[in-house]
């Protein structure tokens, strides 16, 4: 949903049936089906290759995995019948650490506060290994920001340059969240035979606040150093090239504009940071009042719209349902734990589900999740092909957001996403 740039895993052909075991020892003494997988990119887009593909079971656990290197060569990844989710990782370099045998709840480390040279795309895809012909797709979306700096007008005394973002997650989870302690990522700067100090696509994972911390610390020839800082409101986001440029206009500021960029489009927003004279100071508030955006629908919100940090599903007066950003993959016993964390929210019921599948359903889902990507990128929307949980008089059933399929109870073996609602009132 997110990414320009997807291609597709095709498998082939399913050949031999067998018992269901999941470790690669066991497996060695079973009846194997053959997942034979081909990859096709999409157009005007080049896979990077080598691309690393995890098979996990429906717990969790690792299966099995393959690299493979380039267009020629065939995936193909040997299974028990069963239930699997497929990890493909592109652009898997050295400047990213991971276990041999990871499992789904295990992480990919950015190894330096450097950032990466490579940008890492993932992507997913749950499968049912039976003795049927199966078409898998993964889609594959950039994980990380691509950062770029370009300062101007630096004097010559000047021996390096060195920028800062802070806070930054150091990890992605296979599920797809960041997490891990906050770190500064350190970019250093070159100078090139134009007089500018530059770095050119440093790869890391998104900011973990709602703003960012930016310093510019300038060391001169005389070994003294001064460091200019500024704090953006907003984050580094996944997918979103994060360009800062800026202007070196004596001892006391450097001026410049960042430029948030999306893919299809671009944001750009003014700052100033350093020692500044009154003027200057209204000026920049001034700035900063621009680039607050105002509240969606403060005092009446409409089905759909992205209120409080949560979606709007119904309204009733000064009351409103509704649907959390947040999305779990989560197993069917896994399910109080979380609801222990989130006291205000609850599963949704038989009928609220249904009023779920009726109001975010085809169009009116594509529209929901084009809002839910405006407001953050990183946020999954909702999807029309998974199955989602629901309580009926106290018994967990699956649903879709489509209002043609059905509302089934939910099997303990496999994994499915989870969305809570809670209500709200607007004043």
């Amino acid at each position: 949903m997110r990414s320009l740039y997807t291609f597709k895993i095709l498998s082939v052909l399913f050949l031999l049936s067998s018992c269901q075991k999941f470790t690669e020892e066991e497996l060695k003494h079973e009846d194997l089906q053959t997942l034979k997988i081909k990859t096709r990119s999409a157009e005007n887009t080049e896979i990077k290759y080598p691309i690393h593909l995890y098979a996990f079971d429906n717990q969790g656990y690792y299966v099995t995995s393959q690299i493979i290197n380039n267009s020629e060569e065939e995936m193909q990844l040997s299974l028990a019948k069963g239930e699997y989710r497929i990890i493909a990782l592109c652009s898997l370099s050295d400047d990213y650490s991971l276990t041999e045998r990871p499992n789904l709840s295990d992480w990919i480390k950015l190894k330096s506060i450097n950032g990466a040279k490579a940008p890492l795309m993932t992507g997913k895809a749950d499968i049912d290994v039976n003795t049927q012909n199966t078409t898998l797709n993964i889609t594959l979306s950039y994980v990380v920001t691509a950062i770029s700096v370009s300062l101007k007008g630096l004097p010559t005394d000047v021996s390096s340059v060195r920028l800062t973002l802070s806070p930054m997650y150091p990890f992605l989870g296979f599920h797809g969240e960041y997490g891990g302690e906050p770190y500064k990522l350190e970019i250093p700067c070159l100078l090139d035979s134009e007089n500018i100090w530059s770095a050119n696509q440093i790869y890391a994972y998104p900011g973990s606040s709602t703003e960012t911390i930016l310093s510019v610390t300038i060391k001169k020839k005389d070994r003294s150093e001064e460091t200019y800082a500024y704090t953006y409101s907003g984050v580094p986001q996944a997918n979103h090239p994060f360009n800062i440029s800026g202007y070196y206009t004596g001892n006391i500021t450097i001026g410049g504009s960042f430029i948030l960029k999306d893919w299809k489009e671009e944001t750009n927003v003014e700052f100033s940071f350093g020692t500044t004279t009154s003027t200057d100071k209204e000026t920049d508030q001034e700035d900063k009042a621009e680039q607050i955006p105002p509240p969606l629908h403060p005092d009446t919100p409409e089905v759909g719209d992205i209120w409080n940090n949560a979606i709007v599903v119904k309204t009733e007066g000064n009351n409103v349902l509704l649907l959390s950003l947040e999305e779990w993959y989560t197993t069917t016993t896994e399910i109080e734990d979380i609801l222990q964390e989130k006291e205000a929210w609850h599963l949704p019921n038989y009928e609220e589900a249904i009023l779920l599948r009726s109001t975010f359903n085809n169009e009116k889902r594509i529209a929901l999740n084009k809002k839910i990507e405006e407001y953050d990128d990183t946020l999954w929307g909702l999807d029309g092909e998974e199955r989602y949980l629901c309580n009926k008089g106290g018994i967990l059933y699956s649903f879709i957001f489509e209002e043609s399929t059905t509302i089934s109870k939910a099997g303990n073996k496999r994994s499915y996403y989870m969305r809570l609602l809670k209500w709200d009132k607007t004043r």
